[in-house]
This record gives structure tokens, C-alpha cells and sequence, in this order.
């Protein structure tokens, strides 16, 4: 059985993934001098863990859960059909909108190549970034048995920042001229958030101990990288400083944030779980993760830019859109399970 930490921390990530993308075009198209860019980039900076955090989770929950007796190609074939096949029909749903939305003609090969680099959609890249971390999952099985924990992570940080950093130049060097533009989809840029994933869900009783027990510690740190990372990315984005180091200040945030959320759950999870649609919204959350991008889609494109709303005003019609459709179905669902009762 989950435990409810583990339900709350999905659906928070749920929440502010579906936030992010409502939060694209005001970051984008705001004037960066205006208190409304300041307030939206900073909730936006702060919210910017939801894949690290989903790829944690994804490994904890697996390691976890894992049976002794592991059965490769049964393993792949369950996560074809419960992710791969669904993310296949969202693809191709989400494609038909945009043709219907006037962004696309049909093209097949185009369609095929964006179901390999998961482009289609915002958040399509954290289903191809899971499946490459699927694919290896004998390597992983493999390395909590007997790889030391403290040995793997500094090796998958230090490698994580390596290749984040040096894949296009490695790339370049082995075919000259070479352009790699995909780093971001590539499993090696999240390392260090799967592997610690896996040693957390393998030792899952000794992660939650040390979670609490050092519960100072880790909400004191994560206040400190939640406000270095969002004020060094707004002076950044401002142009008031150039800081080259921004991408280490984030990750470092990232872990933070990911442990302080964690533990959030060890505290709220109950209550939070007394509202019966949130307990949908977390059996819902891939299905809202998978079609909220598309939702967005139509609401700027049919309603928000016809009547002419501003990025502000557009800012809140989108968040209440997205929301209040993930919340409303969540309660249909749980509305529908009672009755079957």
C-alpha cells in the first residue's frame, strides 16, 4: 500500500507542474521591470522541481515496492502499457488540437519524431527521460545491491553536472560540427535525483527516519536555496547580474525542496487527505499531467486571445482553468466511486 507521503508529494508535483505551464506566457511576455513579472517568475522559479522531484518519486516508489524476483521484459511491457501506451494517445490527441488550432499540417514523420523526443507538449520530455531510466533499470537494481550509498552519490552528482554541462561539447568532439540541442531530455542531466531516489525507496524506513530526525536542518536549508535560487534567477532574468553558477544554485534548491516537500507530507498528508477529491487528484495525476498542456492550448487560443486578455488577467483565467478542471474531475471521480459503493 502507498503510504500517504508518498500520494502527497505526487500530487503537490502534479499541482505545480500544471502551475508552471500556466505560468509560461506571462514569464515570457511580461514587462521583467513590472511587480506582476516579479511575483509570477518568482512562484515559477520556486515551483521549477517538478521533473527532478517526479523522477525521485518515480524511482523511490518502484524500489519500494520491488519483489525480489525481477522479471525484465515483464517490468518494460507493464510500463508500455500503463505510461507508454497512454502517453502514445495523448501525443496524438494533443497533435490533432494543434492542427485543429491551426499550428500544424499533418505530418507523419513530424508526428513520429515528436513522439521520440517528447516535444509535442511541454511536459511530454519527462516521459521520454523515464523511459531511458526504465530501460536501464538492471543497472539500478544492481547498483543499491551492491554499490555504497554515499559512493553513489557523489559519482552520480559529479557525473550529472558533467554531462549536463559537457554532452553537446562531447557529442561535437566525436562528430565535428555536430549541433545536440536535446540535452534536456537526456537521462544523464537528471542523474543524481534517480539514483537517490532508488537508495530512498530500497531503504525507504531509514530515508523517512533521517527525514525527520533532521527536519531542522533540511527546512533551515531549504529556505536558504529557495531564496538564493529565486533571487539570483530574477537578477539574472533581469539583467541586473550575470551569474554563470545559476545552474548548480538550482540543483542544489532542487534537492532541497524535493526533501522539504517530502517532509511536508509527513506532516500534512493526513489532513490534506480528508478532502476526498485530492485522493482522486492523485490517481488522476498522470492523466492531468498528460492533457492539461493541450487544455492550455484552447483556452488561450479560444478564449483568452479573441477577448483580448492580458497576460495578467490571462495568468488567472489559466490557473482557475487548470485547476478547477483537475479538481472538478478528481471530484467527479470520487463522486462516481461512492455511488458505485
Amino acid at each position: 500500500m502507498r503510504k500517504q507521503e508518498i500520494s502527497f508529494l505526487n500530487t503537490v508535483l502534479c499541482l505545480l507542474v500544471m502551475f508552471i505551464h500556466i505560468c509560461s506566457p506571462a514569464v515570457v511576455g511580461l514587462q521583467k521591470e513590472s511587480m506582476q513579472f516579479a511575483c509570477i517568475f518568482l512562484s515559477w522559479r520556486a515551483s521549477a522541481f517538478v521533473v527532478q522531484g517526479f523522477l525521485f518519486l518515480s524511482a523511490l516508489k518502484f524500489f519500494r515496492g520491488m519483489q525480489k524476483e525481477f522479471d525484465y521484459s515483464r517490468f518494460l511491457w507493464g510500463r508500455a502499457k500503463k505510461i507508454g501506451i497512454p502517453y502514445v494517445i495523448a501525443t496524438v490527441l494533443s497533435y490533432f488540437g494543434l492542427i485543429y488550432l491551426g499550428y500544424y499540417l499533418f505530418d507523419l514523420k513530424f508526428l513520429l519524431k515528436s513522439l521520440v523526443l517528447g516535444n509535442m507538449i511541454s511536459p511530454f520530455y519527462f516521459i521520454i527521460i523515464l523511459f531511458q531510466f526504465y530501460l536501464l533499470m538492471p543497472l539500478w537494481k544492481k547498483m543499491v545491491e551492491k554499490v555504497d550509498f554515499w559512493v553513489m552519490a557523489i559519482l552520480s552528482i559529479l557525473l550529472m553536472r558533467l554531462f549536463h554541462q559537457g554532452l553537446p561539447s562531447m557529442i561535437a568532439l566525436v562528430f565535428p560540427g555536430a549541433v545536440f540541442p536535446y540535452n534536456d531530455r537526456v537521462f544523464t542531466s537528471y542523474l543524481a535525483y534517480w539514483v537517490l531516489g532508488c537508495y530512498a525507496g530500497k531503504y525507504y524506513e531509514t530515508f523517512r527516519s533521517g527525514v525527520e530526525s533532521n527536519r531542522k536542518l533540511i527546512l533551515c536549508g531549504f529556505a536558504v536555496c529557495l531564496l538564493a535560487d529565486c533571487l539570483l534567477a530574477y537578477a539574472n532574468a533581469r539583467g541586473l547580474l550575470h551569474i554563470s553558477f545559476l545552474e548548480d544554485v538550482h540543483a542544489i534548491y532542487v534537492f532541497s525542496a524535493i526533501l522539504a516537500f517530502y517532509w511536508f507530507g509527513l506532516q500534512l498528508a493526513e489532513k490534506f487527505f480528508g478532502l476526498p477529491f485530492m485522493k482522486a487528484v492523485d490517481g488522476l495525476s498522470f492523466y492531468i499531467y498528460l492533457y492539461h498542456g493541450i487544455g492550455l492550448y484552447f483556452v488561450q487560443d479560444r478564449l483568452l486571445n479573441p477577448l483580448g486578455v492580458g497576460l495578467s488577467g490571462g495568468f488567472v483565467i489559466r490557473w482557475l482553468f487548470c485547476w478547477g478542471t483537475a479538481f472538478a474531475a478528481a471530484w467527479a471521480v470520487s463522486f462516481w466511486k461512492k455511488r458505485r459503493i
